[in-house]
């Protein structure tokens, strides 16, 4: 089965065109995530509901996964440029409605969790498709190291949205504020046209291929790839048992080490400053020889954090934020390494059903987690519950490492893979 591309191999690769593009995403990401603030403030002091809060989460992130491997399919099928442009528009038309029903005042809590939900269908198409293009502009020998500084952005931006969210919250009004989605999508859009995004088509034609068949390729590739279901596994396993400590935080601050609102807001703080400072080196270092050990010692990390917080002596809050900065440090240095191996064993033909595959399954465990967090809390201590999670946690990939084909993930394709087999030699990209 062959490959084709639009634009001929001998620029395959084009950084200054992923640059460009790269930055003017940030900008509406920032846009975003400043919009997504004011929204979920303005539900907190509308409804007063902690139901509504939880229902407004569960349906924007709800609907996300739900669609992402229907969405996977499309953006293999259709011009990932294209799909990523609409997607823009269609979010900054919903947000220009919404603002509309603000001015003439029908807008209510119902309007709002309804946008709030079609914003995760178009993020299910958005997210896997600017995954997606990653590989086809950036050189492989670069791909660590702009993973790297996709982190350290997107975690600056996920910091300073909410920040810059509440101090405009001070000056404008909700539908003022609500304009900044609008403008941040005509920024973004601007590159996404400009540049040239290769098309990655099948032999057979698109109109011809089933649809179901499509779906299911998504899973049989990581099913079929040697080791590839043991690295999302691992993933998804830590999803859910590092979840327990971010959800029952609060309480293990205020109810066991006898803290206030300011303790905890600096462990927060130190977790994300964890996460810049290993985002930093991440994107200045080459990366990790095989990055099958870099997902381990990431993740281990982490753990290590987690325990350095669960066997803190009560009261000792510099073993709590030395524990928080630990485990944000070692997020990113698992998910680069983990985003470099998908980069380069997915054909290119498959990037989207399978990215959205691994997205939807490996973050599907979250929300299992914090209701399992809730109920177990309520009934057994909270010390016991976070020791329980972190020890399975670790049986987990301990068991991963050793037991499963994981390690054998990169052994033949360190120096054999290619990004695009079968590339015919009149491909071009500009």
């Amino acid at each position: 089965m062959s490959i084709e591309l639009n634009k001929p191999s001998s620029i395959m690769y084009n950084m200054k065109s992923y640059v460009f593009f790269w930055f003017g995403q940030l900008i509406s990401l920032l846009g975003s995530n400043i919009v997504q603030f004011t929204i979920v403030w303005w539900i907190t002091i509308e409804t007063g509901s902690e139901f509504m809060l939880g229902l407004s989460t569960f349906l924007g992130f709800g609907s996300q996964l739900l669609m992402m491997p229907l969405a996977g399919v499309f953006i293999d099928r259709w011009s990932r440029k294209k799909v990523i442009a609409t997607v823009d528009f269609l979010q900054a038309l919903l947000t220009f409605g919404l603002i509309y029903c603000f001015i003439i005042e029908i807008a209510n809590i119902w309007y709002v969790l309804g946008v709030i939900t079609l914003r995760g269908v178009f993020q299910a198409f958005h997210r896997p498709a600017i995954k997606a293009i990653i590989p086809l502009l950036v050189p492989q020998n670069k791909l660590s190291r702009i993973n790297g500084l996709n982190y350290l952005f997107n975690g600056c931006i996920l910091v300073t949205g909410p920040v810059i969210a509440a101090l405009l919250l001070e000056i404008y009004t909700l539908n003022e504020i609500l304009w900044i989605d609008v403008f941040t999508f005509i920024i973004a859009v601007i590159p996404t046209i400009i540049i040239a995004i290769p098309e990655v088509f099948r032999g057979k034609k698109k109109n011809q291929r089933s649809f179901r068949k499509d779906l299911s390729e998504g899973f049989i590739f990581i099913q079929n790839t040697k080791g590839l279901l043991a690295l999302l596994a691992i993933f998804t396993a830590a999803n859910f048992f590092l979840r327990p400590l971010y959800v029952l935080l609060p309480l293990f601050v205020s109810n066991v080490h006898q803290g206030g609102a300011g303790e905890l807001a600096l462990l927060f703080s130190l977790g994300q400053l964890g996460l810049v400072v290993s985002s930093l080196i991440m994107s200045i270092w080459k990366g990790f020889k095989r990055n099958t050990s870099g997902v381990v010692l990431g993740i281990f990390i982490m753990y290590l954090g987690f325990a350095i917080c669960v066997f803190a002596p009560i009261g000792e809050f510099l073993y709590l934020i030395i524990g928080m900065f630990v485990v944000g440090f070692g997020l990113p240095v698992a998910n680069v390494a983990s985003q470099t191996i998908w980069q380069k064993i997915v054909p290119p033909e498959k990037l989207g059903r399978v990215y959205s595959v691994r997205l939807a399954i490996a973050q599907g465990s979250g929300p299992i987690a914090i209701l399992l967090s809730g109920i177990f809390g309520e009934i057994f201590s909270i010390h016991f519950v976070l020791i329980v999670s972190l020890q399975l946690g670790l049986l987990f990939l301990a068991y991963s490492w050793i037991f499963t084909a994981y390690r054998d993930l990169e052994l033949d394709r360190t120096t054999s893979i290619q990004p695009f087999p079968s590339i015919t030699s009149s491909s071009k990209i500009n």
